[in-house]
């Protein structure tokens, strides 16, 4: 993924194909509430990058990531991307992030379709 490009302070844009390539092992995305499985398994993948992009960064930087989420106003979680994940700026960070996408992009197709058999499931029980 060494040609891969980041918007700043933004998944690398990567990561819309890796989904997309994912999504691609679905059967035809056709019942009513599919769109709904869409929304929550983007959110899913979404957390599963951060969390990954996180558990690969010094004590410090999961520290300090730690401290700015519980700050309410939104302004330490800018300041923390600013040093941990600016994408446009830091080349440790686009390593990073192309190393975590990789990992993610190896196993999301059979995770995506064992959560839409689930997801599936639990639908047919609620009808």
């Amino acid at each position: 993924m060494s040609n891969t490009s980041y918007a700043p302070l933004a998944f690398p844009q990567e990561f819309s194909r890796i989904v997309a390539e994912a999504a691609m092992h679905l059967p035809a995305l056709v019942r009513p509430h599919d769109t709904m499985f869409l929304q929550l398994a983007l959110a899913g993948i979404i957390d599963i990058f951060w969390s990954n992009y996180i558990s690969h960064l010094s004590v410090e930087a999961q520290q300090s990531y730690a401290l700015a989420e519980d700050e309410e106003t939104g302004q330490a979680l800018y300041e923390w991307h600013q040093v941990y994940a600016n994408f446009a700026k830091e080349p440790e960070a686009v390593r990073l992030a192309a190393e975590v996408l990789e990992e993610i992009a190896g196993k999301l197709p059979a995770a995506l379709v064992t959560e839409y058999q689930e997801f599936t499931a639990a639908d047919s029980f609620a009808a």
